[in-house]
């Protein structure tokens, strides 16, 4: 078997950000950013002939996967300190759309694409505790939540078998994971060197 592969993407970028700093400690930062992602990938696969060694269109190894990732957001975050105490507000808010065609071969070697989707909108706050104490001593605390989003061949569900000790296939249909991530810090500091320990927890 011989397989040929052809692939064609693009990446669009757009970000805007403001910084306002309000008295010693205090500051606002607030934006949008957009994100777009554009692929496109064919795979070619031929069979060799046991009759007469020659190179066959196969079919159902072939295909065409293209797929279209946009992901929109705006955020803003405040933070400021009050004598020892530090903290930091954040907010997200993510609108995402992912749209996929799935192009498979008939008998005849004609191609049919198959649309899918999967969209959502989901907000992802943040909050960052800073406690100073004598010492050059601080403790942090920390809580975020997060996402993975599939991506590229996580989406496309034909089987790849140009690796004979791997075979690759993604689900069109997987959604975005989100994660909730939960931290708890300790450090020290001296003139010359520091201690830092921490604790970290994800919930997925």
């Amino acid at each position: 078997q011989q397989t040929d592969r052809y692939s064609f993407n693009r990446n669009y970028n757009i970000q805007l950000d403001y910084t306002r700093p309000f008295g010693e400690f205090g500051k606002v930062e607030a934006g949008y950013r957009s994100q777009i992602r554009i692929s496109e990938s064919s795979t070619f696969a031929d069979q060799l002939s046991p009759v007469d060694g020659s190179f066959n269109f196969n079919y159902a190894l072939s295909n065409d996967f293209n797929n279209k990732d946009q992901v929109h957001a705006v955020y803003a975050n405040y933070q400021n300190q009050i004598k020892n105490f530090g903290y930091q507000l954040g907010l997200r808010a993510e609108d995402a759309l992912l749209e996929t065609q799935l192009g498979a071969y008939d008998i005849n070697s004609n191609i049919n694409f198959t649309p899918g989707k999967v969209a959502y909108t989901r907000i992802y706050p943040s909050i960052f505790l800073t406690q100073k104490f004598k010492g050059e001593q601080q403790v942090q605390a920390s809580y975020s939540r997060r996402v993975n989003r599939p991506r590229g061949w996580d989406t496309n569900p034909f089987l790849d078998v140009s690796d004979p000790f791997n075979y690759r296939q993604g689900n069109p249909n997987l959604q975005p994971e989100d994660v909730h991530a939960f931290e708890l810090s300790y450090s020290k500091f001296w003139d010359k060197f520091s201690v830092i320990s921490s604790f970290g927890f994800l919930n997925f």
